[in-house]
């Protein structure tokens, strides 16, 4: 088995080695000449020619040659002609090659596989109608027989009948080709054409590689398409290289529009069309080199370009070229002149395109523009519409990224004018992030372009904005433009104006297309307020100065909204400039703002236009917390300039010191606490100025010490003052009014003109209780005061008390007050709560909290006089005389004694100035009077069974002939030293203590009944004294007694032993009792 697999294999190689030595021999030959093989030519002419008659083909031979390893054993013939019935050669080909089919072979049939021609002339004939011929030969002998049928056969089903059904390829190799267009009357020649067409089940593919001859260059052309036979439709792609359309102008009239194209172009077309020459589609996709293209109506200028591509399709049935991207390259340096511009050129280095243009017609639709303008960017759409007046042109377009410094680069004047030269003028500096525009043009037929409509918008960023010059630019700015042919519209954001930030802001301009243009200017800031302040006062405003404030004399934080509107033009004043300005300020500082005082810690909200301005809120005006309201009139005419309304509360010191109300019934001395405040004060415009002051005083308390009346802080109270001031300077009160709790008070003041100190009160009405008088006060050089005072009614107690004291009045510190001098003439004086004295005239003077001085005299009871003095003694100190022509009616009316009826009275005494308390020493005296219902001298009388004396005190009275009492009063502590009175019927003597301010008696003393014959033993000379025991006004027969306690109810008491004991032996009786009463002032 081993050997024969050896031996088959030794065979197979000898085999082997036989053939390589046979194809060895036969490509020697083959490589040495052509090979005739003329017996085959019949069976080749057979299977070229048409089956139809309509032609046949022969030519001089058949040879086999070696044709490269490429091509390796090729069969061609020699000078084929096509020969037409008549026999005329319908086609020449020098040379053909072709292969036989092996499926034909298979059937005893010679039919070719593969045809290929080398160097023939060929003819490409587009007619009048759009249809194609393919022609063999030149000029007038061309003819199409030969292309035709081949053509028509060869796109038939592969494996059809006869002997063309079996060719699969067909080629053309180094054709000279000529392209006839009968319609543009123009011939192209392409020499060394390669055509290579492969068939197959489906329809035909193939390429066609070309040189075409423009201008003595060649331009190199290839076609890859094919045709389907489903469909019908040729469908091919064309690629091309460095062709100028421009150069086709001249070849045709039809071809003129090229010229417009002067680049290099290059790239892909990809058509589809039918067999009789009608396009359906051509999609391209070109670029070119550096050239130039001529731009036509409405732009028409000349674009030098770096380059342009082109990627899109043409639609035969509609006739449109649709861009799916068209770019142009114009390089550093180029530009584009707008229409309608007047020349206006827009820097242009690239331009990206997408849309659609038709050819037959006037219409485009250009989605989308994408446009390089150097360091800034736009897109844009432009469509054809149907206008008012014919033809129109929408179009809407971004900017993007200009400095705002070259916004005039990029937009023309023509289009917005008025708009246009405000931007230009007026902003500045910073970035134009993105500029939208719409505008409607119409387009005539000249291609003359003209803006119905515009509109857009734009968005800043980091803008500078003059918007009223000479003020301060806004800077860094932000926002939004909006315009048309009517109005733009600023939307401003951010920024910086004057060092105040910009939270928001807008400008109107109006009226762009009228004759006058108007601003609107609307801006909110925020920042220090002596910043905000000096921008309102820049011209041509000057609103600070008008309202009288210094922008470098105030402090704080404001929020401001500030409205404009003027018209534009350039000598702009502030009486053609409408302003509205409303400002929320806080920590507000503003230095000697009002009557001469500084605003601090104010939250404030102002509010200011062309007629004037106003200002309210939270202040301190120097010390004084309240609320401010601020009015200013611009109006030089207006009688009143400036009102000024503060309210809050301020206390007595502040009355003083801030409001200048040192005077009475405002001064210190009368109100202290929280005062309700509203001063209102008027400027006017004479220079005058008023003010008014109306206070709340519930909360204060007030008080007269010289007249007795106070009010508790939660009593309603109010009062009003009116001023007249000058230069800050107070010199007239016309009116003052006080109502509190029962005090009312009308009255005005006067000031020295000089020095502006307080020359005069004078009161009109003060009411107050039991007092209604009027009067004036007129201050001293030293502080004190002159008072005149005269009306019906005026209540003396409290002032009548004082003149038996230090000063009754004086205030818890121990300051003894001011000095008074008092002149009155009242009707009716009361001195006590049921007492009166009067046709009251006299003086009194009041020295470091002292009376010195009093003259005063008036009626009592039933019209008795009565005389009060007081005058200095000559040892310093104070003398006191009180007359009175009605002793019970006087000391009924001084609230001394209440039972007493008739008899005169004299009251003298001293005041020791010189001891503290200034202690009264003097004596009462009253004759021939009468004591009626006494309830302690009742309650004691009728201890001792007097039953006559009773009924005398509880019918007409007990009568007396005299009352001697020595006194002393000091501290409210009245001290009675041997006090006697006697009558027909009655003696007594008292001596102790009455504790004033506690009511409170500490009397003991003696009762001498029937005094008039009982006093008699006790008037003789030593016998009188010891029936008396020595007791001044005493009796043989007495009791004696004591009456302590409450001045209301006060104990009696009589000691029963000494009742008929002679005056010697009742001293004993009250040594056994317990001795001599001594009293003791009881606790209060």
């Amino acid at each position: 088995m081993q050997r024969a697999l050896r031996g088959l294999i030794q065979l197979l190689g000898a085999l082997g080695a036989a053939l390589a030595v046979l194809f060895v021999l036969f490509a020697w030959r083959l490589s040495s000449g052509p090979v005739s093989l003329a017996f085959l030519s019949p069976y080749v002419e057979k299977a070229l020619s048409a089956q139809d008659g309509s032609f046949g083909v022969r030519f001089d031979d058949t040879i086999l040659r070696w044709a490269g390893w490429e091509r390796a054993i090729d069969v061609r013939i020699l000078n084929v002609r096509a020969i037409g019935p008549g026999g005329a050669a319908v086609a020449v080909v020098p040379e053909l090659s072709f292969s036989l089919s092996a499926e034909a072979l298979l059937h005893g049939d010679v039919a070719p596989r593969s045809i290929e021609l080398f160097r023939p002339s060929i003819q490409i004939v587009r007619r009048e109608d759009a249809s194609l011929a393919v022609a063999f030969g030149t000029g007038e002998t061309a003819s199409d027989v030969l292309a035709k049928a081949l053509l028509s056969k060869f796109a038939e089903k592969l494996g059809g009948e006869g002997p063309l059904g079996y060719l699969a390829r067909i080629s053309v190799r180094e054709a000279d080709l000529f392209i006839v267009d009968q319609q543009l009357d123009t011939t192209w020649h392409a020499p060394s054409t390669e055509v290579n067409l492969r068939r197959d089940d489906s329809g035909i593919d193939g390429e066609i590689s070309l040189n075409l001859e423009i201008q003595k260059r060649l331009a190199h052309v290839t076609l890859l398409g094919g045709y389907r036979r489903e469909s019908g439709r040729l469908d091919f792609g064309i690629d091309f290289a460095d062709i100028v359309p421009a150069v086709f102008s001249k070849l045709s009239p039809k071809l003129s529009a090229l010229d417009a194209v002067g680049v290099p172009i290059g790239g892909t077309l990809l058509v589809s069309m039918t067999l009789d020459g009608k396009i359906e589609a051509v999609d391209f996709d070109l670029h070119s080199g550096a050239g130039r293209l001529d731009v036509p109506a409405p732009l028409s200028q000349r674009l030098n370009v770096k380059g342009v591509q082109a990627l899109g399709r043409y639609l035969g049935q509609s006739d449109l070229i649709e861009f799916d991207e068209f770019i142009v390259d114009l390089g550093k340096g180029g530009g584009l002149v707008l229409p309608s511009s007047d020349g206006h050129r827009v820097p242009l280095t690239r331009l990206q395109a997408r849309g659609s243009i038709s050819t037959t017609e006037l219409f485009f639709n250009i989605e989308s523009i994408e446009a390089a303008l150097g360091d800034a960017s736009a897109v844009a759409r432009l469509q054809m519409i149907e206008g008012k007046n014919g033809i129109a042109v929408k179009g809407e377009g971004a900017v993007r990224n200009v400095l705002v410094d070259s916004v005039g680069d990029y937009w023309p004047k023509p289009w917005g004018a008025d708009a246009h030269d405000w931007i230009v003028a007026n902003l500045s500096e910073g970035t134009l992030h993105e500029a939208k525009a719409e505008f409607v043009a119409s387009l005539g037929s000249d291609g003359e372009f003209a803006i119905n409509a515009l509109s857009g918008e734009m968005r800043l960023e980091n803008v500078s904005v003059d918007y009223l010059a000479p003020m301060p630019k806004a800077r860094g700015v932000g926002g939004t433009i909006t315009f048309d042919r009517k109005r733009l519209d600023i939307a401003l954001s951010g920024g910086e104006l004057n060092g105040l930030t910009s939270d928001g802001g807008a400008l109107a301009f109006t009226g762009l297309d009228q004759v006058d243009q108007f601003l609107d200017a609307d801006l909110t800031l925020q920042g220090d307020l002596d910043r905000a302040l000096d921008l309102i006062d820049r011209q041509p405003l000057g609103l600070a100065s008008a309202i009288g404030i210094d922008p470098k004399t105030s402090k704080g934080v404001a929020s401001t909204r500030m409205r404009l509107h003027f018209m534009l033009e350039h000598d702009l004043t502030m009486d053609r400039v409408q302003v509205t300005a409303a400002s929320k300020m806080a920590d507000v500082t503003v230095f000697d703002a009002i009557i001469g005082h500084d605003i601090r810690n104010g939250e404030l909200e102002l509010r200011v236009d062309n007629k004037g301005m106003a200002v309210s809120g939270k202040v301190e005006l120097g010390t004084m917390p309240g609320t401010l309201e601020w009015q200013k009139s611009f109006d030089e005419e207006a009688p009143v300039r400036s009102t000024y309304v503060l309210r809050g509360a301020v206390n007595d010191a502040q009355i003083k010191q801030e409001l200048a109300l040192d005077f009475a019934p405002f001064s210190e001395e009368f109100m202290q606490g929280a005062i309700g405040t509203e001063i209102r004060w008027d400027v006017l415009g004479t220079g005058e100025e008023r003010m008014t002051a109306t206070l709340d005083l519930t909360q204060a308390s007030l008080t007269l010490p010289q007249f007795g009346w106070f009010k508790q802080p939660g009593i309603e109270g109010a009062a009003q003052i009116e001023l007249v001031l000058q230069g800050e300077k107070v010199i007239k009160v016309p009116a003052f009014s006080i109502a509190a709790g029962d005090l009312t008070a009308q009255g005005s003041a006067a000031f020295n003109p000089e020095d502006g100190a307080l020359a005069r009160v004078d009161l009109d009405r003060i009411a107050f209780g039991r007092t209604d008088v009027k009067g004036a006060l007129i201050p001293g050089r030293d502080g004190g005061w002159t008072v005149t005072v005269h009306g019906p009614s005026f209540d003396f107690a409290p002032i009548f008390g004082d003149l038996f004291t230090l000063d009754a009045g004086t205030p818890e510190d121990d300051q003894p007050g001011p000095d008074l001098s008092f002149s009155i003439e009242l009707d009716e004086v009361w001195i006590g709560s049921a007492s009166e004295i009067k046709k009251v005239k006299g003086t009194l003077a009041r020295q470091d909290g002292v009376w010195r001085s009093v003259r005063l005299k008036g009626n009592v009871g039933d019209g008795k006089g009565v005389e009060v003095l007081v005058e200095p003694a000559p040892d310093g100190n104070r003398l006191l005389t009180i007359l009175g022509d009605d002793a019970g009616d006087t000391l009924r009316t001084f609230g001394y004694y209440e039972n007493m009826v008739g008899g005169s009275l004299k009251i003298s005494g001293t005041f020791n100035d010189a001891d503290s308390g200034s202690p009264l020493s003097g004596r009462m005296s009253v004759a021939d009077f009468h004591i009626i219902r006494a309830p302690a001298l009742t309650h004691l009388v009728s201890i001792l069974s007097l039953t006559g004396i009773v009924e005398a005190l509880q019918g007409q009275g007990l009568a007396f002939t005299e009352l001697e009492v020595p006194f002393t009063r000091h501290e409210g502590v009245i001290s009675l030293l041997e006090a006697r009175a006697n009558g027909i019927s009655l003696g007594f003597t008292a001596s102790g203590k009455i504790y004033s301010y506690a009511e409170i008696v500490d009397i003991e003393g003696t009762l001498v009944p029937a005094y008039a014959i009982n006093s008699v033993l006790g008037n003789i000379p030593v016998l009188g004294s010891i029936f008396s025991g020595g007791e001044k006004g005493g009796g043989i027969f007495a009791a004696t007694y004591k009456i302590t306690g409450p001045t209301e109810s006060p104990k009696i008491e009589v000691n029963p032993l000494s009742v008929l004991a002679p005056g010697f032996l009742r001293k004993l009786f009250g040594f056994l009792d317990g001795g001599e009463s001594t009293s003791e002032a009881p606790n209060n």
